[in-house]
């Protein structure tokens, strides 16, 4: 099951906003590009011992570039979390572009129970972007 891609900004923000009681309120930036990223498993089914692909997409929603600065790949099995960081294949995505950064080949191991993947890819302007694709 595919989540939701959450993008948010790194970038600072004033905390003095005119006419607004912020007490208690998180404020953050709006990103300067939307984009999603996208998670694909191919197949979409496996069993014990089938080898497994997962394509890291990174879909330009917006209408600049997106300079690619890092990407960051967790794997989650059974609660326990691998985080590692890897180069992305295309550093820089064209306007309403969708680009593969990465491709994830594994073996399915037996007795699995609760498996995941988070993808977290951050721009050079500090956008960040983020997505799961969990298997139950």
């Amino acid at each position: 099951m595919l989540g939701t891609t959450v993008v948010e900004s790194l970038r600072a923000v004033g905390r003095d906003l005119q006419g607004f009681d912020t007490s208690g309120v998180g404020v953050k930036r709006a990103p300067k590009v939307e984009g999603a990223v996208e998670l694909v498993m191919q197949p979409p089914r496996v069993k014990a011992g089938d080898p497994y692909s997962v394509m890291v997409f990174l879909k330009n929603e917006g209408k600049k570039s997106i300079e690619v600065d890092e990407m960051k790949v967790s794997m989650i099995v059974d609660g326990k979390w691998t985080t590692r960081p890897l180069p992305p294949k295309v550093k820089q995505i064209a306007p309403k572009q969708r680009v593969l950064l990465e491709e994830l080949p594994g073996v399915w191991r037996d007795a699995v129970s609760d498996w995941a993947v988070e993808a977290v890819v951050t721009s050079k302007s500090q956008d960040v972007y983020r997505n799961r694709l969990t298997w139950k």
